[in-house]
């Protein structure tokens, strides 16, 4: 078999081994806490921090686990992964990682869907442009907590109080389109 072919067909297998490989550990592994204490649950994700896993772990540790902890690290043997590739919680092709948590846990809230909105717009479509309040304040209070961070955990803390504020304030939402 020639090189380029042999390429091509690694190319290819890896393309699909990243879409469709299986999750890490069971998806019933997923939906189960540690028991009362769920501080004792954490997730982890890989570092350098952008919108769609900021939006992602504020979904989990606020509507799918509370208390739970989010740790940023390479790899861990422990806790739950979200937006690394090979794990049940990562983007999927016209979905974000925000997306999969939406799906994966039935989040119904219209905060939560307006922001996993915002974020596949950012993630998946960056050459658009949207000048729709909401939008344009989610955007520039994530970049802001990115780009004013000395550390990913000083991000993600950053992005959760700004998410949490937007909570508490209760803005107006986009009407929504579904995913």
């Amino acid at each position: 078999m020639k090189a380029w072919a042999v390429g091509i067909a690694l190319f290819t297998a890896a393309v699909l081994g990243y879409l469709f490989v299986l999750p890490q550990g069971s998806s019933e592994g997923l939906r189960t806490t540690a028991g009362p204490d769920r501080s004792e649950v954490f997730y982890w994700t890989d570092p350098g921090l952008e919108p769609d896993p900021c939006v992602a772990a504020w979904l989990l540790t606020r509507y799918v686990t509370p208390g739970a902890r989010v740790v940023i690290r390479s790899q861990s043997p422990d806790g739950i992964p979200f937006d690394v590739p090979g794990c049940e919680l990562q983007r999927r092709p016209g979905l974000s990682t925000s997306d999969m948590v939406m799906r994966t846990y039935g989040i119904d809230d219209p905060l939560a869907a307006a922001l996993a909105d915002v974020v596949r717009e950012l993630e998946l479509k960056p050459w658009t442009t949207n000048d729709e309040e909401f939008f344009v304040r989610v955007r520039s209070g994530l970049a802001e907590a990115i780009n004013a961070s000395e550390s990913d955990e000083a991000c993600l803390q950053r992005a959760m109080e700004f998410l949490d504020s937007l909570r508490e304030e209760r803005p107006v939402l986009p009407t929504r389109e579904a995913p």
